[in-house]
């Protein structure tokens, strides 16, 4: 259990961190580079016990977990020549697609009647 809260407590540290640069859609643009500098980074600090490496293992998890739910959820931008763009758009939540579809039925249902 207490490699778990280490792991989390780690995590979080370098997540604050990460966080610290910037706009997220653009931190995410580079999310691949991020996960792989913290999980070796906290591997490092981390370094000379088992139970040191699994929390840099926990640490790296949970920060790549993250990056990967808020890529998904946020989006993130490119940076190209002409500045940044926007690359890959939200997930549009099921539940809004569900409200949205529903609010059409229940309109035309009751314009028709």
């Amino acid at each position: 259990m207490e490699v778990l809260i280490a792991g989390a407590v780690a995590a979080a540290a370098m997540l604050f961190l990460i966080l610290k640069f910037g706009k997220l859609r653009r931190i995410l643009a580079f999310d691949k580079w991020i996960d792989i500098f913290v999980t070796l980074g906290v591997g490092i600090m981390f370094f000379g016990t088992f139970s040191g490496m699994m929390v840099a293992v926990t640490a790296g998890c949970i920060v790549s977990a993250f990056l990967y739910f808020a890529k998904k959820l946020v989006g993130c931008d490119k940076l190209t020549w002409k500045g940044w763009k926007p690359d890959i758009e939200p997930w549009e939540p099921t539940v809004a697609k569900y409200v949205k579809w529903r609010a059409k039925c229940t309109s035309t249902t009751l314009r028709s009647s």
